[in-house]
């Protein structure tokens, strides 16, 4: 496709594939929860896929200006009327500190990438942190930054597999090394150190994340418990689940619950692009195919695409 087909104007790219499994399987991996709460850093499953993500890839092919990127993220486009996720990490004597409020807001920051290019953002970025915390800060929080795209377009040789826990051991040992080679021990510790421990927990227990509720006591039980009920709270519900089913079970269907959930954020999301794209005046009706479907290619996996498609009509 040429240039001047601008197919990925407004494509997002999906950076939250990056802080979930990549599973070799037949059967959908776990979703992935929202970019306002991505599933790595409350359960520690950011194990990436063995091919780096093609960052510097995506977006349009210019060089606006920041006041451009500004219009175009905040005023335009999907930030606009967003607060920053996280924050710089900068204390009152102007110092960077470590911390993985600083990589949330990069990761949100990234979810953009589409609807501009790298370069664009980071210019975006050099000039925001000019002005909240001044220029050593700010060439600090750049350092960092350059660091985390060269981790997140690192391939990777190994990618956890369903239903096998050494897969999983090897694939976070070598995310580790990755991190602490290219981050530096300190903010590889901040950025990952919470997801790492949750899955080392998991390993431990030799269970796989988001194991799903299918066990036949389950499947088979006539009860209205199996699924959210209104007139429950969500510990009430958890308690009755407990009392019926045990709390082995009560835990997996609570995990099915909040899933489904996620699920529902992710499908709300892309209607919400699909709409958006539908209504960007400025693309022509192939440029406007095209970017709804690099969207869904960058947002959802292959058996997911299906099941999208379908439930948005396309």
């Amino acid at each position: 496709m040429g240039k001047g087909a601008l197919a990925l104007t407004l494509a997002t790219v999906a950076v939250a594939v990056v802080l979930t499994w990549s599973y070799a399987q037949d059967e959908a991996p776990p979703l992935a929860q929202p970019a306002t709460a991505p599933l790595g850093r409350t359960e520690g499953f950011s194990l990436m896929g063995a091919a780096p993500s093609p960052l510097r890839s995506l977006g349009p092919a210019l060089s606006r200006s920041v006041a451009d990127v500004e219009q175009a993220l905040f005023v335009d486009g999907s930030l606009r009327e967003a607060a920053l996720d996280g924050d710089w990490s900068v204390d009152a004597a102007g110092r960077l500190q470590p911390s993985l409020a600083l990589r949330r807001r990069f990761d949100q920051l990234l979810t953009t990438l589409g609807e501009v290019n790298l370069d664009e953002l980071t210019a975006w970025l050099r000039d925001r942190t000019l002005r909240d915390v001044g220029p050593h800060a700010s060439a600090e929080i750049l350092a960092v930054w350059d660091r985390y795209i060269a981790l997140l377009e690192r391939p990777h040789a190994s990618a956890a597999r369903w239903g096998d826990p050494h897969s999983w051991a090897q694939a976070l040992a070598e995310r580790q090394r990755a991190r602490r080679d290219i981050l530096g021990p300190v903010w590889a510790e901040a950025f990952f150190r919470d997801e790492e421990e949750a899955l080392r927990r998991r390993l431990e227990a030799n269970t796989p994340p988001n194991t799903p509720a299918s066990s036949r006591d389950l499947s088979e039980a006539p009860s209205p418990l199996l699924h959210p009920d209104p007139q429950f709270s969500a510990e009430e519900l958890h308690r009755r689940r407990i009392e019926q089913f045990g709390l082995e079970a009560a835990e997996r269907l609570r995990a099915e619950d909040e899933a489904q959930a996620q699920w529902q954020a992710r499908l709300d999301q892309a209607r919400q692009q699909l709409q958006a794209l539908r209504q960007a005046a400025h693309l022509s009706e192939p440029q406007r195919r095209d970017a709804i479907e690099a969207w869904i290619a960058s947002h959802f996996d292959a058996t997911e695409q299906l099941r999208v498609r379908a439930l948005l009509g396309l």
